[in-house]
């Protein structure tokens, strides 16, 4: 006589093991890119705030997130001005229509100190 195995049972040995290691690679993806800008930083932005990018490039860091998959941008407190045209845009003509463009997959977190 064979046995057979609710189908609760099955579940719980083959298909949550698989959701937890994709889920679980997912994540650990995401939270692996992190880029650091901070006022008068000068880095490549990786790494810690010591090596953060200054506040000219809070787009260049937002599409290096992008372009690693995705990931987080940490923002210290200060101003930012955007210094390019909107990806896309027409009929522009001066700085005051400079803006950031956001893009898929990056989280931006701001107001930090810069030392955390």
């Amino acid at each position: 006589m064979k046995s057979f195995l609710p189908w609760r049972l099955v579940l719980l040995r083959h298909f949550f093991p698989f959701l937890f290691l994709m889920l679980s690679s997912v994540s650990a993806s995401l939270a692996a890119t992190i880029y650091y800008v901070k006022p008068g930083g000068t880095g490549t932005g990786t790494g810690s705030w010591a090596n953060a990018m200054g506040v000219t490039q809070l787009q260049a860091a937002i599409n290096a997130v992008s372009t690693a998959g995705g990931g987080q941008v940490w923002v210290a407190a200060g101003t930012y001005i955007p210094n390019a045209y909107p990806v896309g845009s027409t009929n522009t003509s001066s700085n005051r229509d400079f803006a950031f463009t956001p893009a898929n997959n990056v989280a931006m977190y701001g107001g930090f100190a810069g030392t955390e």
